[in-house]
């Protein structure tokens, strides 16, 4: 933070102040310019916000690893069932169960508190930020959970037949993650990385996935295209444009014509072609692979609130696994997808044949 304030005091040599508070546990970093800051300051502080947004990921990370589960004094003597060999873990469920609507997102402080923390914001960001807090109070905090259709069972059998490269895949994740959602049970699928050249099928997948889970079209992030971390975690408030990212824009207000739910289907493409110079796009990644820190994301945008991201279900696709950085890999389940063999190319040209016609309506 020092450094960052002797680069603007030179760059301002009039008044470029800097303080630093600690507020409820969290650092917050204020400056002061006379006369207004450029584009170079805000480069440089939307540079810092970055820098210390990673820290803070991090950091959280490292305490949710360093945890040590505390010792119980006594074990409790659970009076469990003889397991047979036919035993069936569907058949202990009663009937199917109703997913409950999630809260997906909250509010830093009660609401006293935070007007008056918006109220302190610069003019243009405390408007944008007032607006969009309202028009999310009037849509509800909470969001419901999507299930998978009735006849999920047939469904999952086309998948696998469809898409026969991918079947250790669904057979090792997706299946019993489908099964146990369709009773109703509340189960978080771990994030996927779908390891394969180019033209194996990976972005169908994903379309035909998304119909069987029930959940909106998936949200495509072409994660090669990005040259900042805007698109998933919002733009800092510094930015004279700041915005919302799009995993907060899907949640809160749906995509495509369809209702936002609390699970939706995020496919990241091309992770292995990520930039790494400057702003990286990877940053937000740590947080959000991990369940107990991706339920308190926090749009950058948007600091006054967090947002409950730990019941998407996050596929990510990449060519090379060595271009992934390790504590990446580390957060998913990695499949291999082999390329299809002739027998199983005609399967899915047959497909891709049926899906153009049906688009087409001949």
């Amino acid at each position: 933070v020092r450094a960052f304030a002797l680069i603007l005091g030179r760059r301002q040599p009039r008044r470029a102040a800097v303080s630093c508070v600690n507020v409820g546990g969290a650092l917050h970093v204020m400056f002061d310019f006379s006369p207004r800051r450029g584009d170079l300051e805000h480069s440089v502080i939307a540079s810092l916000a970055e820098a210390l947004q990673e820290l803070h990921n991090r950091r959280l990370v490292a305490e949710i690893r360093d945890a040590k589960p505390q010792a119980m004094d006594e074990i409790p003597d659970f009076d469990l069932p003889v397991v047979e060999d036919d035993f069936d873990l569907l058949g202990l469920v009663t009937g199917p169960r109703q997913y409950s609507p999630v809260d997906v997102f909250r509010f830093a402080e009660n609401a006293e508190q935070l007007e008056q923390r918006v109220k302190g914001r610069d003019g243009e960001a405390g408007r944008r930020i007032a607006q969009t807090l309202e028009r999310l109070a009037l849509s509800g905090l909470s969001r419901p959970m999507a299930t998978p259709p009735g006849d999920w069972q047939r469904r999952l059998d086309t998948l696998e037949d469809s898409f026969p490269n991918f079947q250790q895949a669904i057979e090792t994740a997706l299946r019993p993650h489908v099964t146990l959602c369709a009773q109703g049970l509340p189960h978080r699928l771990a994030p996927i990385l779908l390891l394969g050249g180019p033209g194996i099928g990976k972005t169908r997948f994903a379309n035909a996935l998304a119909d069987l889970l029930g959940t909106p079209p998936p949200l495509f992030l072409s994660v090669a295209a990005e040259t900042n971390s805007s698109t998933i975690a919002g733009s800092s408030t510094f930015w004279s444009n700041s915005s919302p990212g799009q995993l907060f824009e899907s949640l809160a207000w749906g995509r495509a014509g369809h209702a936002p739910v609390a699970n939706g289907l995020v496919v990241l493409d091309e992770i292995d072609k990520a930039n790494t110079i400057g702003y990286s796009v990877l940053g937000p990644l740590y947080s959000l692979l991990e369940e107990h820190t991706a339920a308190y994301f926090v749009d950058q945008s948007l600091p006054d609130m967090e947002f409950d991201a730990s019941h998407l279900r996050i596929i990510a696709t990449a060519n090379d696994l060595d271009e992934v950085p390790a504590p990446l890999r580390s957060r998913m389940l990695v499949f291999q997808i082999a390329q299809p063999l002739p027998t199983q190319l005609n399967t899915i040209a047959r497909e891709i044949l049926a899906e153009l016609i049906r688009k087409m309506r001949v």
